[in-house]
């Protein structure tokens, strides 16, 4: 699972092309929400309703709650006199401490704007860095961060739902595990807190995504040992010094997790008590039925209303049929390139560990995000039981909707591109070389077949953006001044959506 061998970049190259993948992202972000930016962040978001109106309010709640000394996790300002709790519902501390300053100055609807800009292009940015390590060739590893960050999954909830798409922790989570099960270089404890800091961030901005990132890398991890299968039976047989390594590396990997539960321990204590014992946590029953949002079988292939290029099944069967009818869920679309792809390459590089594994957890999310009953376009296949039957009844999965764990098909996708991109490149280059005396022109004609096909299987899976926004300003009734509102009352407002 080790990256590739390759001659080490300057600091300032490496920063340099870092930067470069960071400017390319960032353009792509801002034709995302180009209507956004033409209009004006102040006052244009997405809706002015629903969850984004409601992610909107709970960014302006920690400032509010900090300057008045409220408890930022729970509030009566909604559901009086009852209240709400805040940790049990997608409240983003984190990312509402971090806007603070943009909210008192320019507002909430300001924050969420630039806060969904930042997470498409920080979460493509953070899967192109980590990809870097398993591939050579840089243009691969942006690939593959383009799909994570501008996908299906993110074409859907990147618009919709701020504590989904800011999607930082899972390819940061890929990078931490490689160093702490393979590399296992320098001290095991300074690892050890960086995971748990990270994880403890993950949790102040999305426990359901620190859910889900957790199962997925409990599933890599296993796929990473059986890739070792020989020398496991080699420890079992008695090779002392195979079990000696293994013991070593076991000792490391531990006092890692020892420092990382630690720090989890430390920082997460208050917030977990709230979720599980505070006032207002959620109690008994899940939030919707086991098979409510699940992923159809037919929709990898056949591309939602979130698809640029969409085909004449797309609006009568896909959209009102599909996961449960949300299109802001239908994060499922894979297309039938990219598809091919990520199993030739499967096939091909099954020799590699990084690549058995991708295959493995990218399997694994597909078959879990279908949920517990298997549906193929419109119908049910009867009898046919799914593995998320039973991960639905395990503490804490059964608020999980299963359709989004296609985030973590789109990262295993986007790790295969990206190592695909770079071994045919090395394959083309030296079978060009071998046809020609000149000296550049091998490097750029395999650059050209790659990039052709890289272009070929992402262009299927292009958004329908840029996204529409509309006006989210004050409601006239509290701007008018023909109404006012008695200081202390409690106001309800209807319709509630």
């Amino acid at each position: 699972m080790n990256g590739t061998d390759r001659p080490a970049a300057g600091r300032w190259s490496a920063a340099g092309v870092t930067l470069g993948a960071a400017a390319g992202y960032g353009a792509v972000t801002m034709v995302a929400f180009w209507d956004a930016l033409a209009r004006g962040l102040t006052h244009t978001m997405p809706c002015g309703c629903f969850d984004q109106a409601q992610s909107a309010w709970f960014l302006a709640w920690v400032p509010y709650a900090l300057q008045h000394g409220h408890n930022p996790f729970f509030t009566t300002w909604l559901n009086p006199p009852h209240g709400v709790n805040l940790m049990d519902n997608a409240s983003m501390p984190l990312l509402g401490l971090v806007m603070a300053p943009f909210t008192v100055l320019l507002g909430p609807v300001a924050s969420w704007d630039i806060l969904a800009m930042v997470a498409m292009a920080g979460s493509a940015l953070a899967a192109f860095c980590v990809f870097r390590r398993f591939v050579a060739w840089r243009p691969a590893a942006f690939a593959g961060g383009l799909l994570y960050g501008f996908g299906p999954y993110m074409a859907a909830q990147g618009t919709t739902h701020l504590n989904l798409s800011f999607a930082v922790f899972p390819p940061v989570v890929l990078w931490l595990a490689e160093a702490v099960l393979v590399r296992q270089q320098g001290r095991a404890e300074r690892w050890g807190v960086v995971f748990g800091a990270c994880c403890l961030a993950q949790l102040l901005i999305s426990t359901e995504l620190l859910l889900t990132t957790a199962t997925m890398a409990a599933i890599g991890a296993v796929a990473l040992v059986a890739t070792r299968w020989r020398s496991v039976l080699r420890a079992l047989r008695g090779d002392t010094a195979v079990r000696t390594a293994a013991v070593r590396r076991m000792r490391w990997a531990a006092s890692a997790a020892t420092a990382a539960t630690a720090v989890v321990a430390a920082g997460a204590a208050y917030p977990l008590w709230m979720v599980f014992r505070g006032p207002q946590h959620v109690v008994g029953g899940e939030t919707q039925h086991a098979g409510y949002l699940s992923a159809n079988l037919l929709g990898l292939v056949q591309p939602s209303g979130n698809q640029l290029l969409t085909t004449a099944a797309t609006h009568h069967t896909v959209d009102p049929f599909y996961v449960g009818g949300f299109l802001a869920e239908n994060a499922t679309f894979v297309g039938v390139p990219l598809l091919l792809m990520a199993v030739l390459t499967a096939i091909v590089l099954r020799r590699r560990p990084i690549v058995v594994v991708a295959s493995v957890v990218g399997l694994a999310a597909v078959v879990l995000s279908l949920g517990p009953r298997l549906f193929v376009g419109t119908h049910q296949v009867t009898g046919a039981v799914l593995p998320y039957q039973w991960l639905h009844g395990l503490p804490l999965f059964h608020d999980v909707i299963p359709a989004r764990l296609a985030l973590f098909v789109d990262l295993c996708i986007g790790l295969l591109l990206a190592v695909a991109l770079d071994s045919l490149v090395g394959l083309a280059r030296r079978r060009i070389a071998q046809r020609t005396a000149r000296r550049h022109v091998p490097r750029l004609a395999a650059w050209g077949v790659s990039l052709a096909l890289g272009t070929a299987v992402l262009v299927p899976a292009l958004p329908d953006w840029p996204a529409p926004m509309q006006p989210a300003g004050v409601p006239p009734f509290f701007t008018n001044g023909a109404s006012a509102v008695a200081p202390q009352s409690t106001v309800d407002l209807y319709p509630f959506p």
